[in-house]
């Protein structure tokens, strides 16, 4: 139905936002713009989501996927403009990913000082970089990961061995629980 004069008079003395469409892309160019300047990029993953829980990757998606016309909306002239002019980043490449988790995982070593990264890892930009190691270790025994990629997973400190090597750190705190317990049994 229609809603009575007085009743957006009232609404309206409120400030009350009668296209929310509009306002949502505010606040998300907002973010995007924020995120640009503490990063220097908008390469945030599609699973990106800032400290006040606005979903800024999959916005940052949606904004591609408008332009590319994958999906229908509302992306005017004006408003590629504005995102050009905090560096969006309209196509992303396959390469593009692989040097978004070697990023990953530098952070990842310089925290934890090992390339050994347990399988349900997820980083706090929601990177699920246990998973992506256990990719990268398939692909290398198979004999699949390009050499280039190999060398720069190498260079950040990544164990292709992790398999062995967690048995071999898992053993060590083992052994050192024993010697400061006499026994191994860790509470649960």
């Amino acid at each position: 139905g229609r809603v009575p004069q007085e009743r957006i008079d009232i609404l309206n003395s409120m400030g009350f936002a009668w296209e929310t469409f509009g306002l949502y892309w505010e606040d998300g160019y907002q973010h995007a713009k924020a995120y640009f300047e503490a990063n220097g990029d908008l390469k945030a993953i599609k699973r990106y989501e800032c400290e006040d829980g606005f979903k800024l990757g999959l916005w940052l998606y949606t904004q591609r996927a408008v332009r590319s016309g994958k999906v229908s909306g509302n992306l005017t002239e004006e408003k590629i403009r504005m995102l050009d002019a905090i560096g969006m980043v309209w196509t992303r490449k396959k390469n593009d990913r692989f040097a978004d988790y070697l990023e990953a995982l530098r952070k990842y070593h310089a925290a934890h000082k090992d390339g050994i990264i347990p399988f349900d890892y997820v980083d706090p930009d929601g990177m699920q970089l246990g998973q992506w190691a256990a990719r990268m270790n398939r692909q290398h025994y198979a004999g699949k990961l390009p050499e280039e990629k190999e060398q720069k997973l190498l260079e950040t400190g990544f164990a292709f061995h992790s398999f062995s090597n967690q048995w071999g750190r898992h053993y060590a705190e083992a052994e050192s629980y024993y010697l400061a317990n006499g026994d191994l049994h860790v509470p649960i």
